[in-house]
């Protein structure tokens, strides 16, 4: 016998429909967001075993200030010799400022394909780095493991890694200890403050961090003229000015989502930047910090 459908069934029958896949959705969301960590499914076991270095780091630095040395054109005007005692994290090309052999940072922090890709550049920039950097531990990123054991220029005894969840760019940031993914940074100085906040520095100085690229046409400034520049540093001169701000935009959602962390979790980070452009913390000035 076929059963037939009154007309109120068949207009109830839609709304349980779309209330089980409602429930299916939510209950996968649960699932995703209980769900321990991706890094398994981004990293393989040989760069997994790397995370437990991290944990020579966590917390060394407790309630140490430490500053982060960038690389804007301010820097040529501040007389940065006056940090040699202080905890300093530097990134990427500061070792080409003349006080950088003076200060000796105890941490340095890299990232960029092209520091670790075997090629004369990267063999020839990481050289010149350690001619100048004697001391420092070293943070890159653990994407890069791989090729930076391939090409052993930098002291593997020295590198702790920085787990990027893969290609998740503004996921909040959850956990400094290293041990679980970070979000993947827009610039190598949102790296380094992860790294200070790992350390346990409290409070964060910035220096270096002039932003100000949305200003000069068609110039990336930088503390130093680099002859024979990788044209990945020209990358961001190429781009038209609608480019240009969509790309500024990414860098400070970056900053949000640490700005985030650092208030919730009781870090103070104060930019120490002259006419820094990157209003999203609050300013300070050098000369007075340093002298405190």
């Amino acid at each position: 016998m076929v059963r037939s459908w009154n007309k109120w069934e068949l207009l109830w029958w839609p709304i349980r429909l779309v209330r089980r896949i409602s429930a299916w959705v939510v209950r996968i969301g649960v699932r995703c967001r209980e769900w321990q960590d991706p890094l398994p499914l981004v990293y393989d076991d040989f760069c997994l075993a790397l995370l437990s270095r991290n944990e020579q780091t966590h917390n060394t630095r407790r309630n140490q200030r430490g500053f982060i040395l960038g690389g804007g054109p301010s820097l040529k005007d501040q007389n940065l010799s006056l940090l040699h005692k202080e905890v300093t994290i530097a990134v990427n090309g500061f070792f080409r400022h003349p006080h950088a052999a003076a200060i000796q940072s105890a941490y340095y922090c890299l990232s960029g394909d092209l520091f670790f890709d075997g090629s004369d550049y990267s063999n020839d920039f990481l050289r010149d780095l350690l001619a100048v950097v004697r001391r420092a531990a070293f943070f890159v990123p653990l994407v890069n493991a791989h090729e930076i054991k391939q090409q052993p220029v930098l002291p593997w005894d020295k590198l702790h890694f920085l787990p990027y969840n893969g290609s998740c760019l503004f996921q909040p940031l959850r956990d400094v200890s290293l041990q679980r993914s970070v979000p993947q940074n827009v610039n190598i100085l949102q790296m380094a403050m992860i790294v200070a906040m790992h350390l346990g520095c409290n409070p964060i100085y910035i220096l270096g961090a002039d932003h100000d690229w949305l200003t000069t046409r068609n110039r990336y400034n930088h503390f130093v003229e680099e002859k024979n520049r990788h044209s990945n540093f020209r990358y961001f001169e190429d781009l038209s000015y609608y480019e240009k701000v969509k790309a500024t935009l990414h860098v400070w959602e970056g900053y949000l989502a640490i700005q985030k962390y650092a208030t919730e979790h009781g870090f103070r980070i104060i930019n120490l930047t002259p006419g820094s452009y990157l209003d999203l913390f609050e300013y300070g000035v050098f000369e007075e910090i340093v002298h405190e």
